[in-house]
């Protein structure tokens, strides 16, 4: 019943839209119709040519007004699909970006970044130091760290992860970038 609301709402509008013009052309006909039998009577012409009229305005106008008045409804129809399909676009960008680190490792792993990470500029970046004081930043740059924490954040995309998993993966896992110290 709520799935698919932008497009039940564009439905409706259009469906509004369809009413309001057949209830147009048929109140404008029926005044039309009137409007002659009036002037049928030569006492009441002037009554029959502004019937006629009115039935003519009537058509248009209420056609008109139907079309114009379904934009709202329907354009609100439009934004829920769009802002659907953001969501869904966004949801899947958010999830291949926030993967669990076993999953993360493995993919750098098929891209062979366990050993040695190639950076952008092309010179190679290797693993831990072993003078480092703490153990769980060892080997990772130090432009890579955040003070105070445990975290590490890629100088190039702004990801954070924890600094065990950029030391399995060795690099950034959204941008490639390597975190390990220049050797």
């Amino acid at each position: 019943m709520f799935t698919d609301i932008g497009r039940k709402i564009k439905g409706y509008a259009k469906a509004v839209c369809l009413v309001g013009v057949i209830l147009s052309v048929i109140l404008g006909i029926s005044t039309i119709v009137g409007g002659a039998k009036l002037l049928e009577h030569s006492v009441t012409e002037d009554q029959g040519i502004t019937a006629i009229v009115s039935g003519c305005l009537t058509i248009v106008g209420g056609a008109l007004a139907s079309w114009v008045g379904s934009f709202l409804l329907y354009g609100f129809g439009e934004l829920i699909d769009r802002a659907v399909s953001i969501d869904k676009k966004l949801s899947g960008i958010y999830s291949s970006c926030r993967k669990p680190a076993y999953q993360a490792t493995s993919e750098a792993k098929e891209r062979g970044l366990t050993e040695t990470v190639q950076s952008t500029e092309n010179s190679e970046w290797t693993g831990a130091d072993q003078d480092e004081g703490d153990y769980s930043l060892a080997g990772i740059d130090p432009s890579w760290r955040i003070p105070g924490s445990d975290l590490v954040q890629c100088p190039k995309c702004g990801e954070k992860r924890s600094a065990a998993f950029i030391l399995a993966t060795k690099a950034c896992p959204v941008c490639g970038l390597s975190a390990m110290k220049k050797s």
